[in-house]
C-alpha cells in the first residue's frame, strides 16, 4: 500500500515543482501518492480533505492575503494541524535563505517531527525520500499497535535484553494508565534514542568505541551485522546496539586473555585472531592513536584527556556524556563556554594560546 503524502504551500509553482519530482522519481512513484494543497488561509476548518494523510509537508512561511505587513508561518499551521493529526508525522519544508539560519526555536522543534530544506532536498532527493518513508512507516507501526504497553514498544524497536535496563532510564515516554502515546513514542525513538549516543551508536561512535578508524570498521562491519538496529524509524544510516557491540568486543578480548579497555584491547585481539591490523582511531587534537571519545563540535574522535565534558543539551544521564575537544576550542568559534565547568573555563586561555597544560 502506498503512503499518502500531503504538501501544503501558498505557492502554486512550488506545489507543481514537487509534484513533478514525486511523479518522476522511481522510488517516490512506487511508495507514495503525492497530494498538494494550496493554502490561502490559516483557518484549518476550511481545509477540506477527503483522505487521511500518512505524512504532512508544510512550508514554513506563508505570505497570505492581509496586507503587505501581514506574515504567517508554518508554525501556526503546523500547531493547528498537530491538534487534529495527533498520530501523523509533520515535516516543515522550507529554505535556509528565509532566515539564513539553520537552528529553529525550541517551540517549533517540539511541534514538528523534522525540518527539511528545499535546496538540500533537490540535491539529495533519494535520501530525503527514504527519510520520509521511514518516518511515515514508523508512525504507522506505532498506530497499529493495539496494546500500547512498554513491552510492545520494546518489541517495535527490537530491543535486546542487554539494553532494556538502559532504555528504562532513557527518559522513556510518559505512560498514561500504562499506555504510551504515538507522538511521545515517536519523539522518544527519533529525538532521544537515535539522536544521542549511548544506547545506539552510529558508525563513527561504534568505531571510536572500538578504538579503530571508521574505514577500518567498515572493513569488518560484517562481524556486527547481527547487532544492527532494525526497529522502526530505521533509515539508510546504520546504528548498532552499544551493549551488543561491547559484548562482541569483550568476548573476543577474553578469548585472547586481553584485559584492557575496549578502545585499546579490541584491535589487539582482532589482530591475534584474524591476522589483520586495524587502523586506529586518531585524536583530532594530538594525533595519538586509539581516541575513545567524539568531539561534539567537530564530530571527530578525541582522547578523553584532550577534551572537556560539555553540558550542551538535555540528553538522559544514561547516554554518553558530550565532550568538546581542545582542537575545537582552538580552531572554531562554536564552543559555548557556558556549557563547560569552571575548571575547564579557566584552562581555555592556555588552550587557545597552545600553551602547555
Amino acid at each position: 500500500m502506498k503512503l499518502k503524502i500531503l504538501f501544503l504551500d501558498d505557492n502554486q509553482t512550488e506545489l507543481e515543482k514537487y509534484s513533478r519530482l514525486f511523479s518522476s522519481n522511481p522510488f517516490a512513484k512506487s511508495h507514495f501518492i503525492f497530494h498538494t494543497l494550496l493554502i490561502n488561509t490559516l483557518d484549518i476548518s476550511q481545509l477540506k480533505l477527503d483522505f487521511k494523510p500518512d505524512l504532512l509537508l508544510i512550508d514554513f512561511r506563508f505570505d497570505l492575503p492581509g496586507g503587505e505587513d501581514t506574515f504567517y508561518d508554518g508554525y501556526v499551521l503546523s500547531t493547528a494541524l498537530r491538534n487534529i493529526y495527533k498520530e501523523t508525522p509533520i515535516v516543515l519544508f522550507t529554505r535556509k535563505d528565509i532566515f539564513n539560519i539553520q537552528k529553529f526555536p525550541r517551540n517549533i522543534i517540539d511541534i514538528v517531527d523534522d525540518i527539511y530544506y528545499k535546496n538540500e532536498f533537490l540535491i539529495n532527493e533519494l535520501d530525503y525520500l527514504h527519510q520520509i518513508f521511514s518516518l511515515a512507516t514508523g508512525y504507522k507501526s506505532l498506530v497499529e499497535v493495539k496494546e500500547k504497553k512498554w513491552e510492545s514498544l520494546l518489541k517495535l524497536i527490537k530491543a535486546p535484553k542487554e539494553a532494556e535496563f538502559d532504555l528504562l532510564n532513557a527518559n522513556k515516554p510518559i505512560m498514561n494508565e500504562g499506555n504510551w502515546s504515538v507522538i511521545d513514542s515517536a519523539n522518544w525513538i527519533r529525538k532521544t534514542l537515535l539522536k544521542y549516543p549511548g544506547i545506539l551508536y552510529n558508525e563513527l561512535n561504534t568505531s571510536t568505541f572500538l578504538g579503530i578508524s571508521v574505514d577500518a570498521f567498515l572493513e569488518i562491519q560484517g562481524n556486527f551485522e547481527e547487532v544492527l538496529f532494525t526497529g522502526i524509524f530505521q533509515s539508510d544510516k546504520k546504528y548498532y546496539w552499544k551493549s551488543l557491540v561491547r559484548k562482541i568486543a569483550v568476548d573476543l578480548m577474553n578469548s585472547q586473555n586481553i584485559n584492557l579497555p575496549t578502545h585499546i584491547g579490541f584491535s589487539l585481539a582482532f589482530e591475534k585472531v584474524c591476522g589483520k591490523k586495524l587502523d586506529p582511531s586518531l585524536c583530532v587534537y594530538s594525533g595519538e592513536e586509539n581516541a575513545d571519545r567524539i568531539c561534539y563540535v567537530l564530530n571527530k574522535p578525541v582522547k578523553t584527556k584532550y577534551s572537556f565534558m560539555y553540558n550542551i543539551d538535555d540528553r538522559p544521564d544514561v547516554m554518553d556524556v558530550a565532550r568538546v575537544s581542545w582542537k575545537a576550542i582552538q580552531t572554531t568559534n562554536e564552543v559555548n563556554e557556558d556549557s563547560l565547568n569552571p575548571i575547564a573555563k579557566e584552562m581555555i586561555p592556555k588552550i587557545k594560546a597552545n600553551k602547555e597544560i
